[in-house]
């Protein structure tokens, strides 16, 4: 007999509460009083997009690898590529974007957020980060997320088209990792 099921899945994805809940008769024998405490977690919600560019065509213009924004939609950059010590044997570099907590938070409960969510990422990071040329950036939509509601890919196929577009590290920021492939 099992005494103790760790869960790392949010805990929207465990009560069901999710587009992507979990199924099945676990909770059945969940005491009251710890169900009425797993409704009330809430989550800072944030939206990730991972940028692709041709590094034949594009190179890094700041000095900074990492760079955190106070204000707007747009809070995290990174050069994941060189975050990740040069990856020189990739094609492509990666950018890493993450939303403040205020634009999850506003998107978070709509149908289909991501669209909405990338394109005002996308005009703030033309204001912000002028010097690249985001709209040529390859935007692949297995590597867009919101953190309160993980999405996985759960097909072979799909699995294999992402390792082949997306630069390792970049994955496992984005949501998808090798344990998800099987």
């Amino acid at each position: 007999k099992v005494s103790v099921v760790v869960l790392t899945q949010p805990v929207q994805q465990v009560l069901g509460a999710s587009k992507f809940g979990l199924r099945g008769s676990f909770l059945k024998d969940t005491l009251p009083e710890v169900m009425e405490n797993l409704k009330k977690v809430e989550y800072a919600a944030r939206f990730a997009v991972a940028y692709f560019f041709d590094k034949s065509k594009v190179s890094w213009p700041f000095p900074w690898t990492v760079k955190y924004f106070d204000k707007g939609d747009v809070r995290y950059v990174a050069h994941d590529t060189a975050r990740r010590g040069g990856a020189s044997d990739e094609p492509m570099m990666a950018v890493l974007v993450h939303s403040g907590v205020p634009l999850g938070m506003k998107l978070g409960d709509e149908e289909d957020p991501f669209p909405t969510a990338a394109e005002r990422m996308q005009s703030e990071l033309r204001e912000k980060l002028p010097e690249l040329p985001w709209d040529s950036a390859e935007v692949d939509p297995y590597c867009s997320n919101i953190w309160n509601d993980a999405s996985y890919i759960s097909s072979a196929d799909g699995c294999k088209e992402v390792h082949q577009r997306c630069p390792a590290a970049a994955l496992d920021q984005c949501g998808v990792r090798d344990d998800h492939c099987t």
